[in-house]
């Protein structure tokens, strides 16, 4: 009889598996348990947990009204008595809308410009400087968003969007 010789190359494979098998099995022994820390109980804590608070959610229905006859120059300029003409029509505006208690989250300022030139510039620095104004001015408005933006009108006007928390 003819003996057969056995060919390695075929067990290679199988030797390369289990030797990976023993390597997990290594792996696995060798991390140490983890310990679960104790709760404390009721009775142990003197003061009660606050309550998780919920984040805030910006409501997605805007309020939208104009601040008419603003002074660009004065107000680009850095002149308080504009800023403060500002800050009063825009606080006008809101307690016409009956939204003067409530906290916004985004303001959508567009400037206003004749036409889409050089002057839009001018419109969003106007815009921006509203947004910047009745940030440090308007307590509700402190921590706002805003997105500035130019619409066609009269050099002046400033057509808002605020959207406020639901709180």
């Amino acid at each position: 009889m003819r003996q057969r010789k056995l060919f390695a190359p075929h067990l290679a494979g199988w030797l390369f598996a289990d030797l990976l098998i023993v390597l997990f099995l290594v792996a696995l022994v060798s991390v140490p348990p983890t310990v679960a820390k104790p709760t404390p109980s009721a009775s142990a804590s003197s003061k009660p947990s606050p309550a998780p608070s919920k984040p805030p959610v910006l409501n997605l229905k805007s309020v939208d009204f104009w601040v008419r006859g603003v002074n660009v120059n004065l107000l680009l300029a850095g002149n308080d008595s504009a800023a403060q003409n500002l800050v009063q029509k825009f606080n006008e505006e809101l307690r016409r809308n009956n939204v003067q208690n409530r906290r916004a989250g985004l303001i959508l300022a567009f400037g206003t410009a004749p036409a889409h030139n050089y002057q839009d510039s001018l419109a969003t620095r106007v815009a921006g400087k509203l947004v910047e104004v009745v940030s440090q001015r308007v307590e509700k408005f402190r921590f706002v968003a805003s997105r500035l933006l130019w619409t066609p009108g009269d050099p002046g006007d400033i057509r808002v969007e605020v959207f406020f928390f639901d709180e």
